[in-house]
């Protein structure tokens, strides 16, 4: 865990490439020189620009293409900074069908599945796991 704080802390931009001059976060991703206002994009902000020009990825896309370690990718999954995308990204639980703004099951068969009632992945459900 230390390991990862580490990553996650050096991926913060400190000094402009451009200037020398200090970086400041803008947003999430993205930090400013504060002397000649150029722009840099750290890991997640890489990431959010991937994802803009491409649509979803799998972590592994994401590893290869960018070059951001797994670990990262799993942390921002766990922060929830990512989401994952429906398996067919058409917005319906893959349980029940109702609709869903983002992720796989409704909240209701989250629910259902914590309390032991569900049998959980449905037929079918295969692939590797795409974020957004």
């Amino acid at each position: 865990m230390a390991e990862l704080d580490k990553l996650l802390r050096h991926n913060k931009i400190e000094t402009c490439t451009e200037c020398g001059g200090r970086m400041r976060a803008v947003r999430s991703g993205v930090y400013e020189c504060e002397t000649c206002g150029a722009q840099a994009l750290d890991d997640f902000g890489r990431i959010r620009e991937y994802m803009k020009d491409h649509g979803s990825a799998t972590k592994e896309e994401l590893v290869v293409v960018l070059g951001v370690r797994a670990e990262v990718v799993n942390e921002y999954i766990r922060q929830q900074r990512l989401e994952e995308a429906g398996n067919a990204g058409d917005g319906k639980c893959l349980l029940c069908g109702a609709p869903i703004k983002f992720g796989s099951i409704c909240a209701k068969c989250k629910r259902t599945s914590r309390s032991g009632t569900t049998a959980g992945k449905p037929a079918g459900a295969s692939g590797k796991r795409r974020y957004m």
